[in-house]
Formats: C-alpha cells, structure tokens, sequence
C-alpha cells in the first residue's frame, strides 16, 4: 500500500502539470464512493475495524488506478541516477518546509499538556480542528493549483512574484471574512457543533480563528 500511495504521486504531478483538476476530482470522488461501499459491506458481514482497513484499501487502489488511467503513464522500473539529483536537491526543501509545517503546530502541545492539563489541550486541539479545516480545504484547493501555474513560469521572476502576490491578496480575502465569522461567532458554533460541556472551546476558537489566517497564507508559500 505505501508503495502505491508513492507512485501515484508521479500521475498526480502530471495531471496537475496539465490542469486538468476535473479529472482529479472526479478520481477522489469515485475513490471515495468505492471506500465508502466496501466499508459497508465489510461492515454487514460483521467486520469492524476491518471495515475500516477495507475503505482505505479501497480508497488507494482505486485512486491510484484511475490516476494512472487518466494520465496515461506507466512506469518504466528504470533508475537515473541523473535524473535523480535535481528532484532530491528540489525534494529537500520540499521535504523540509514540510516538516516544519507539521512540527511547528505541535511543538506547543508538550507544553500545554505538562504546564496546564491534558483537558486544556483538548481544547486547544478541538478549536484547531474546528477553525483549520474549513481554511486548511480552501488553502490545499489553492496550492494545488497555484503550484503547476507558478512551474509553468518558472523562469519568469517577475510573473512569478506578480501572480504570487495576487494569490496572497486573494486568499487573504477570502479567508479574512470566514475566520472573522468564526471568531465572532464562536460560542453559537462550539455550542451547535459540541454541545454544552465543551463551552470553553468557545475562549480558544475566538483567540485562534486569527492565527488561522496567517497560517493559511504562509503555507502558500509552499508553493513557490
């Protein structure tokens, strides 16, 4: 299963190489409609955690063969060495601007967990969820695209930086009304979504939903 979440990355790039997002999308969809019937029917044959092992399964196989259908590319099992040194030179800092990404949100928790108490990193932690993932799903959804459009003008600086600029302007706005919201409305949101024992996430989500913004547009910056 790793080695096919690995390989589909390479008729993933393609696809976004070419625009042709309909084509992901309707790949995810699929995949997760036919994740979501083997979990059911693994779950009425009296399954349980293997339901789950079975969606996500099925997820995979079913993304990664439609990935390589669409892009129409195989690969070959051939290994360059050439080839290999600017992609690991690239990947580098790929892979390091990654892992600060995912570090930096958790090096607080430790923290908060030892100073204060694990109750208020569960708050922390749900207010996280409730504010990044609305924001997290409009920044991915930009990234995606704004990665292959930046690699098409590569060796223009000056577009790059104007269309970079642009992006941020953009998300930025969109983004500012939907965290502003958030923060506003926090104790109606924490109480619909949690129900009452969880009224002080209600503090934290007022207090986070700015941070979401500036996290949001500086993961953009991945995608220069």
């Amino acid at each position: 299963i790793f080695i096919i979440i690995g390989m589909r990355g390479v008729p993933l790039a393609l696809l976004e190489r070419r625009f042709m997002f309909k084509q992901i999308a309707w790949t995810d969809f699929a995949s997760a409609v036919i994740g979501s019937l083997a979990a059911i029917a693994f779950a009425s044959a009296g399954y349980t955690v293997g339901a789950l092992v079975a969606q996500q399964v099925a997820m995979i196989l079913t993304l990664a063969v439609m990935l390589f259908l669409s892009a129409r590319w195989l690969p070959r099992f051939r290994f360059s060495l050439d080839a290999l040194r600017p992609l690991a030179s690239y990947g580098s800092y790929v892979t390091l601007t990654g892992l600060l990404f995912s570090v930096g949100p958790m090096i607080n928790r430790p923290l908060i967990s030892t100073r204060l108490s694990t109750s208020d990193l569960g708050y922390l932690t749900i207010a996280d969820q409730l504010v990044m993932t609305p924001v997290r799903v409009i920044g991915n959804s930009v990234n995606r695209v704004t990665f292959p459009l930046l690699a098409s003008i590569k060796s223009e600086n000056a577009r790059i930086v104007t269309a970079h600029q642009n992006t941020v302007h953009a998300l930025a706005l969109t983004l500012a009304p939907l965290v502003i919201g958030i923060a506003a409305l926090a104790e109606p949101i924490t109480l619909l979504l949690l129900g009452q024992g969880w009224a002080m996430v209600t503090i934290v989500l007022a207090l986070y939903a700015p941070r979401a913004l500036i996290v949001a547009v500086g993961e953009l910056n991945g995608s220069v």
